[in-house]
């Protein structure tokens, strides 16, 4: 039947449903909108995970020393740390200024990975587990937050190459910093990093090769088995655990550094 010229709208199909039928027919539409977000990343490839502090530019001039504040350096590296100890399949961490990458990748064929590499829940419990654990070495009550990525790559070769690809931005950002803290914006224009260091020295007599290697190359978070006992029905048990250790980063533009770095993991 028409009415003034029109047809009469259609009830939706779930409307005419008995409750318990609507209950399933919603459930299974919204899940199926749901799964088509729900991405996987390939667990049987190396993950690279990569946490940055959002908007920490501003608060860390403000808040903490320049150019390296031992202080900030500790919560990141802490950080860092945190995050391997409680990620499942992670093979080495690596911190520079504000941001953490961390390499992924099952320990054996049959083992698993963090979330088995499902995509939303590695960068949304990531990013959070790191704002919550920096929060908490935060002394201040200012907001702090972290981001994160994660994606495939082809092999344990391609993973080393983003840790290289970090270490050189580390090293540029750490001779910026050095610069900047003695230095106008004006002074320092169009010059590069090496030119501005070179500038500091003449001036200041600041030696930017003499700060320590994790403020120039960053920090490596990495793994040591040690052995410990434990008593069982009154017999010693030896077992073996794993331990996160945090060392000075290196110049991974040199070659061996980045074979020894491949052996860490």
């Amino acid at each position: 039947m028409r009415h003034n010229g029109q047809q009469p709208r259609r009830p939706y199909v779930w409307l005419t449903l008995k409750p318990m039928e609507m209950n399933r027919t919603l459930e299974s539409k919204c899940r199926e909108y749901q799964k088509t977000a729900d991405y996987h990343l390939d667990a049987d490839k190396p993950i690279i995970v990569h946490i940055d502090g959002r908007s920490f530019s501003k608060m860390v001039k403000n808040k903490f020393k320049q150019p390296f504040d031992e202080n900030f350096i500790n919560m990141m590296d802490e950080t860092a740390k945190y995050l391997c100890q409680n990620v499942q399949g992670v093979q080495i961490g690596y911190v520079q200024s504000d941001e953490i990458s961390l390499i992924i990748r099952k320990n054996r064929p049959e083992s698993d990975i963090f979330f088995s590499g499902r995509l939303c829940k590695m960068q949304s419990i990531l990013a959070s587990m790191a704002t919550a654990k920096f929060m908490s070495l935060s002394d201040d009550d200012s907001l702090y937050n972290f981001d994160c990525k994660a994606w495939n790559v082809d092999n344990l070769n391609d993973a080393i190459t983003w840790l290289l690809y970090r270490n050189i931005d580390c090293v540029r950002n750490s001779k910026q910093m050095a610069a900047q803290t003695y230095f106008l914006h004006k002074d320092l224009s169009a010059k590069t990093t090496d030119e501005q260091i070179e500038l500091l020295k003449n001036k200041f007599n600041i030696d930017w090769h003499e700060y320590p290697e994790g403020q120039k190359y960053g920090r490596l978070i990495i793994p040591q088995w040690v052995k410990l006992v434990k008593a069982e029905k009154g017999q010693a048990i030896e077992f073996e655990r794993r331990k996160w250790s945090i060392i000075d980063g290196m110049d991974l533009k040199i070659q061996e550094n980045q074979i020894k770095l491949k052996n860490m993991i």
